[in-house]
C-alpha cells in the first residue's frame, strides 16, 4: 500500500481493475515477491469457492 502511494509501484490500468485482474498485475510485475503466495493461496481459494457454493 505504501509503495502505491509514494508512486514507487504502478497500479494496474484501470481495465484490470475492473475486471478484478489486478492481482495477476501484480504478480506479473513483481514474480519473484508474490509468485509462491497466489500459487499456494489461489487453488484453495478456487477449491472453497467451488466445493461450498451452490
Amino acid at each position: 500500500m505504501f509503495d502505491h502511494i509514494a508512486g514507487k509501484v504502478r497500479r494496474a490500468p484501470l481495465w484490470v481493475q475492473k475486471a478484478g485482474f489486478e492481482w495477476l498485475w501484480r504478480m506479473l510485475m513483481e514474480p519473484r515477491r508474490l509468485f509462491w503466495r497466489y500459487f499456494t493461496t489461489n487453488p484453495r481459494a478456487l477449491y472453497a469457492l467451488l466445493r461450498y457454493s451452490q
